[in-house]
C-alpha cells in the first residue's frame, strides 16, 4: 500500500482512494470530451471552406458559428466570425493571440493590419505580398486605379486580401472612367473566381475591350449579364466612356427609343441599328444633324421608302444637296431632268416591242440606266390599258395586250415616250 496510505484508517484510505478516482475520471473525460470538441470544430471549419468555395454562404455562416462556438480561443476558428471593419471585432485579435502559435499570431496580425486599412488607416509593417497589397489598399484612395502591385514568388499573399485588392481597383477604375485600367483589373478579378456573382458582367468587359469580338457575340454576352433592360442600358453606356473605340457596336445594344440623339447619330454614322427604327426616331424627334446622316445610309441601301420620310424632314435650305440622289433613287425621271438639265441621255426611252401569245414585252429605262418608276400609261388604237395587265421587274415591262392591235402610245405622267403600230 502507499505509505501515506498505510497510516490512515482503511474506511478513509478507501475514501480518498475513491476521490482520486472520480478526479482521474473527471480528467479522462474532459480530455475525450475537449478532443472531441476540436474534431467537430476542424470538422465545422473544414465544411466551412467548402461551403464558401461552393457559394453558400448562409451554411458557411452557420459552420463558422458552430466552429468558433466550439473552440472559442482558437484563431483558426475564431477568425471567420469576426468582421474586421468593425473596432469591436478587430479588438477581439489581441486576445486571441494569446493562445496562437507563431504561424497562428502572423495571421492575427495580417488580420489586424486589414482592419487598420478598412478603418482608412495605415496598415503597419506587414512583411511579404500581404504587406505589399494593404499598403496598395491604404493608398488606392489618394492614387486611383494605379498599376497593380508587383507580388514576390515566395510569399504568395491570402487569398481574401488579394480578392479585396482586385475589387477595389476594379470598382476604382470604373469610377474614374479608366478603360485601360477597368480592363487590366477585369481580367485578374474574373480568373482569381470565374464563378462569382458579377462573372458574366466582368467577361462581357472583357468582350468589349477585344476588337476580335463580333458586335453579335458582345450584344448576346452583355444581353445575357443584364436581363434587366435599365441595368444594361447603363452598364453599356458607362462601357462607351470606357471604351469610346467601341461606342458603334455597344449603342446598337440600347434600344432605339431609349437612346439619345447622340447615339442615334453614332448608330447611324457607323451603319449600326435598324434603318427603320432609326428613322422613326427622327420623325419623332426632329434633327436636322441626325436626318443628314441617316439620308446616306437610306440611300446607300436603296431604301427609297425611307430616304422620301427623311428628305421630307429636311428644312428647305438643306434639301438641295440630296434632291438629285433621292429622285434618282425613286426613279422620278422629271425630277432628274428638272435638276440636272434636259440632258438626251435623262429620256427615257422603250426597246423595239416584242409581241408573242398576247404579250407585248420591252425594256423601260434611260440611256443613263435610270429606270423610271412613274406610271406607264399605254394605250393601243386609243383605249388605255388596265394597269393591272402590266407588270415590271426591273426594267422589264409585260403587257397582257391580248388581242389588241393597231397604234399605240405610252407616255410617263405627260411625257410620251414612245409610240408605233401594233401588228398581230
Amino acid at each position: 500500500m502507499i505509505p501515506f496510505l498505510a497510516q490512515l484508517g482503511s474506511r478513509t484510505a478507501g475514501i480518498i482512494l475513491l476521490a482520486l478516482s472520480a478526479i482521474v475520471t473527471l480528467a479522462a473525460a474532459w480530455l475525450i470530451w475537449s478532443s472531441i470538441a476540436r474534431w467537430e470544430a476542424i470538422a465545422s471549419i473544414n465544411a466551412y471552406h467548402i461551403a464558401i468555395l461552393a457559394r453558400a454562404d448562409k451554411d458557411a455562416q452557420t459552420l463558422a458559428r458552430e466552429a468558433a462556438s466550439e473552440l472559442p480561443q482558437n484563431p483558426v476558428t475564431a477568425l471567420p466570425m469576426l468582421d474586421l471593419s468593425r473596432d469591436q471585432d478587430a479588438q477581439s485579435l489581441a486576445r486571441l493571440s494569446v493562445q496562437a502559435t507563431a504561424r497562428q499570431r502572423h495571421l492575427l496580425e495580417t488580420a489586424a493590419a486589414l482592419s487598420e486599412v478598412l478603418a482608412g488607416r495605415p496598415p503597419g509593417d506587414v512583411t511579404g505580398d500581404d504587406g505589399v497589397l494593404l499598403r496598395y489598399l491604404a493608398a488606392l484612395p489618394r492614387s486611383g486605379p494605379a498599376a497593380a502591385p508587383t507580388l514576390t514568388d515566395g510569399d504568395p499573399p491570402q487569398r481574401g486580401i488579394l480578392a479585396l485588392t482586385l475589387q477595389r481597383r476594379f470598382r476604382a477604375a470604373w469610377a474614374a472612367g479608366d478603360g485601360d485600367a477597368v480592363r487590366a483589373a477585369a481580367g485578374p478579378l474574373l480568373l482569381l473566381d470565374p464563378r462569382q456573382p458579377d462573372a458574366s458582367r466582368l467577361r462581357a468587359i472583357l468582350y468589349a475591350a477585344d476588337p476580335q469580338i463580333t458586335p453579335t457575340r458582345l450584344q448576346t454576352a452583355i444581353t445575357d449579364a443584364l436581363s434587366d433592360i435599365k441595368s444594361r442600358v447603363a452598364f453599356v453606356r458607362q462601357l462607351c466612356v470606357l471604351l469610346p473605340k467601341r461606342s458603334a457596336d455597344l449603342v446598337a445594344i440600347i434600344p432605339a427609343g431609349q437612346q439619345t440623339p447622340d447615339e442615334h447619330r453614332l448608330g447611324a454614322s457607323t451603319n449600326t441599328g435598324t434603318l427603320d427604327e432609326q428613322v422613326r426616331f427622327a420623325i419623332d424627334h426632329p434633327d436636322q444633324a441626325l436626318v443628314e446622316t441617316l439620308l446616306p445610309r437610306a440611300l446607300a441601301l436603296g431604301r427609297g421608302d425611307q430616304a422620301r420620310l427623311l428628305f421630307n424632314l429636311l428644312t428647305a435650305d438643306r434639301k438641295p444637296p440630296f434632291a438629285l440622289a433621292v429622285a434618282t433613287l425613286e426613279g422620278d425621271v422629271e425630277s432628274v431632268i428638272a435638276l440636272s438639265g434636259d440632258l438626251p441621255e435623262l429620256h427615257p426611252q422603250i426597246s423595239p416591242p416584242i409581241i408573242a401569245d398576247g404579250t407585248m414585252t420591252f425594256q423601260l429605262a434611260t440611256p443613263s440606266g435610270l429606270l423610271p418608276h412613274a406610271r406607264i400609261d399605254l394605250r393601243i388604237d386609243g383605249r388605255p390599258v388596265s394597269e393591272s395587265a402590266i407588270s415590271r421587274v426591273a426594267s422589264l415591262v409585260s403587257v397582257n395586250i391580248g388581242t389588241m392591235k393597231g397604234p399605240y402610245e405610252l407616255r410617263l405622267g405627260s411625257r410620251l415616250v414612245a409610240s408605233g403600230k401594233l401588228t398581230p
